[in-house]
């Protein structure tokens, strides 16, 4: 049987016992959080409609055909909806298409996630992963430049080991300014290696990273624009042409140069790599493996060691914590969100990261909701803990099919909790652990948003580095950003430590009245402008609910101190606090756990520019009597969210981050007189923040959302 499609939009989920087939001119169109599943083929068999994916389709027995590649769409050019594809059968896949049909899908995607500015994109390296069997370079050429016709940069080089390498292939600066592809060494070698020009494909899994600057010099598509990505998508459990495995680098003993010694190609050692696991511990200020760090540190601390580097080779999401059983042995893991900024051979390159890390007990602390699961073509980092002799990952097996997902980057499952309760069962671990209170410190200004993380809980040591704690995965000297510094037993900045910046920090449970020092950095275009502290906070990786203002346990707070006014607040599930900084701080901020023994000078009020949070119920009735004509508010409204503006303003802008800073939504210009529906339609628990601007008078709004 059958199921014949005419044109329309697939809203809510569609169960399909049979094959999918679009035809005679019919488009289709499946929306977001809609799932399509179907036990046969799914097909486009017309030269007019196209069938695209914004939602979830799974096919259990079939596989995808079409007339052309362009007929079959999933789009990812919002990293809030974006369309997945999952097929389980790995010999339908591998079967041929019919006759004047392709298996080859699109893929939309927008390589720049974080770079705007055309002059940028130019010189810029981009992670890349490939999700299609097969993939060829010339492939890759088309669709980054659009054009079937166009011939692709040279591959000027062989690795040098290669028989039939060119002396130019030594010609370092040479080589790295002319090769368009670069794929990551997985010979423990901690270097990008040319693309091999005798190479028949790219791999899936690899990491790659593609030169925008040489492709600039082939064709002027812009890199900022949505790129069409052609080909056969991945099946768990092929074989033809897929590795068995990705292995993780041992390179105990490996001769960094001090900081000065380039790999074969060229580039500085501490230009690319990084190990924030690791790098806490190192005496160089600010943690970071620069030009003058020794070797001698870099061996101490286990730099770059039970590393391994991948992408998602799925067009759906992968679930990390399933792929690793529940992170076992692993002491953290990483995502790498779209661009790394390349400027010269010899200068840092950074890149987006966000990253978790893995408690004794087994739970977790850092960026949970965006390092569980892992997008499709996105890199992500695994450092495992040498002890436990992990020596590969199984990403293309049956098995690890189990691990693809629809799931969008969420929180783990909740458990219930008591004021009374002192052990919980950890969602990534059958033991018994003692309770993790984790605070997410949120800081934004105008348009950014930085965080950093403190947990406690009694395996922690306050006053020394316990393994679970991370450096930021960023420059901090660069970036505007809030992190915490080390701290000693007693409180305050540890000696020696004074330019240490730690993404994740710990201390024990007990440690009331034990000052942990935080630190600002703020970029030149920043300095003067007005920061804004909020917080997310959780217990036993659960994010309290939007019911619950603090922790059940009473003694159980986070505390927040301005010494330069000497403010003190009780971090809650509400708090704000704002404040103008004319420079970078490390000794004007510091949180307390339990306790903070200080008394505080006043309590913080609202400037004319920053507005509290509006708590409203579900019938738009303000809680707080500020839903006025006269003010600016956010309610809710049956399960969506709403601003209602200020009958003065004219117009409005309004910019949307999730709770790790990633950009939700930036709207311009938007019409005051009616209310604004927020455009956050997850149908899962998530903190956002809000930032409403009055263009006209330059009137602030900062709103914090629990969904």
């Amino acid at each position: 049987m059958k199921i014949k499609f005419i044109p329309l939009l697939l809203l809510g989920s569609i169960f399909v016992e049979a094959q999918i087939t679009s035809t005679n001119g019919a488009s289709v169109y499946v929306s977001p959080n809609t799932l399509v599943y179907s036990t046969g083929d799914v097909k486009v068999s017309n030269t007019s409609g196209v069938f695209t994916n914004e939602g979830n389709i799974e096919i259990s027995e079939g596989t995808i055909t079409s007339s052309s590649a362009d007929k079959f769409v999933l789009t990812y050019t919002d990293t809030s909806n974006y369309g997945q594809l999952i097929i389980k059968s790995a010999t339908a896949a591998g079967s041929k298409a019919d006759a004047g049909d392709t298996k080859e899908i699109t893929v939309q995607k927008n390589l720049l996630e974080r770079i705007t500015d055309e002059l940028t994109a130019q010189k810029s390296q981009i992670n890349f992963g490939v999700p299609f069997v097969n993939y060829t370079f010339s492939q890759l050429t088309k669709d980054i430049t659009g054009n079937d016709n166009v011939t692709p940069p040279s591959l000027p080089c062989a690795p040098p080991w290669q028989e039939g390498a060119r002396a130019y292939c030594y010609n370092k600066s040479q080589l790295w300014n002319s090769h368009p592809l670069f794929v990551w060494n997985y010979n423990n070698r901690l270097r990008w290696d040319p693309y091999d020009k005798n190479q028949s494909h790219l791999e899936l899994g690899k990491r790659y990273i593609v030169r925008s600057e040489i492709f600039k010099g082939v064709n002027p598509s812009s890199f900022t624009g949505v790129t069409n990505f052609k080909g056969i998508p991945y099946v768990a459990g092929q074989k033809e042409n897929i590795p068995n495995s990705l292995p993780y680098q041992i390179v105990e003993n490996y001769n960094f140069g001090n900081g000065i010694r380039e790999s074969a190609y060229g580039v500085r050692y501490y230009t690319y790599l990084e190990d924030p696991f690791a790098l806490k511990e190192l005496e160089t200020p600010g943690n970071k493996f620069s030009a003058t760090t020794t070797n001698e540190e870099l061996e101490k601390v286990g730099f770059a060691n039970n590393i391994l580097y991948a992408t998602n080779p799925y067009t759906s999401n992968l679930n990390l914590a399933t792929l690793t059983n529940n992170f076992d042995g692993m002491i953290g893991a990483a995502v790498s969100r779209g661009v790394t900024v390349y400027s010269q051979a010899n200068s840092r390159e950074d890149a987006l990261f966000y990253l978790v890390t893995r408690t004794v007990g087994g739970q977790l602390t850092g960026d949970i909701d965006q390092v569980t699961i892992i997008p499709p073509m996105s890199t992500f980092i695994i450092k495992t803990n040498p002890e436990n002799n992990k020596t590969n990952l199984d990403l293309f097996s049956q098995n690890a099919s189990l691990a693809q997902t629809f799931d969008y980057p969420k929180k783990p499952i909740s458990s219930t909790v008591t004021a009374a309760s002192k052990t919980k069962v950890s969602s990534f671990s059958s033991s018994q652990v003692e309770d993790l209170y984790q605070l997410n410190l949120i800081m934004s200004v105008e348009d950014k948003i930085s965080n950093t993380y403190l947990a406690t809980a009694d395996e922690f040591t306050t006053g020394q580095f316990n393994d679970v704690e991370a450096s930021l995965p960023f420059d901090g000297d660069v970036f505007t950003s809030v992190y915490t510094i080390p701290e000693s037993k007693e409180g305050g900045i540890n000696p020696g430590f004074e330019n240490s910046k730690l993404y994740i920090n710990t201390m024990n449970v007990a440690s009331s009245k034990v000052a942990i020092p935080v630190g600002v950095n703020i970029s030149g275009e920043d300095k003067g402008k007005r920061f804004t502290f909020t917080s997310e906070l959780r217990l036993n990786q659960v994010p309290l609910s939007m019911n619950e203002t603090n922790y059940p346990n009473p003694d159980a707070k986070f505390y927040f101190h301005d010494k330069a006014t000497n403010i003190v607040k009780e971090i809650d599930q509400n708090f704000t606090y704002s404040v103008n900084l004319e420079d970078s701080t490390n000794d004007r901020f510091e949180i307390f756990w339990s306790d903070s023994g200080l008394i505080s000078s006043e309590e913080v009020t609202n400037d004319d520019n920053i507005i509290n949070d509006t708590v409203v119920d579900d019938n738009n009735n303000s809680l707080n009597n500020s839903n006025t004509i006269n003010s600016t508010s956010v309610y809710k409204s049956g399960s969506d969210y709403k601003v209602r503006f200020n009958s003065n303003w004219k117009k409005a802008d309004i910019t949307i981050f999730n709770v790790v800073g990633q950009l939700i939504s930036n709207e311009k210009n938007v019409n005051t007189q009616i209310d604004y529906l927020l455009p956050i339609f997850d149908n899962y628990s998530s903190v956002y923040v809000i930032v409403i601007v009055n263009p006209t008078t330059g009137e602030k709004i900062i709103k914090k959302i629990v969904k």
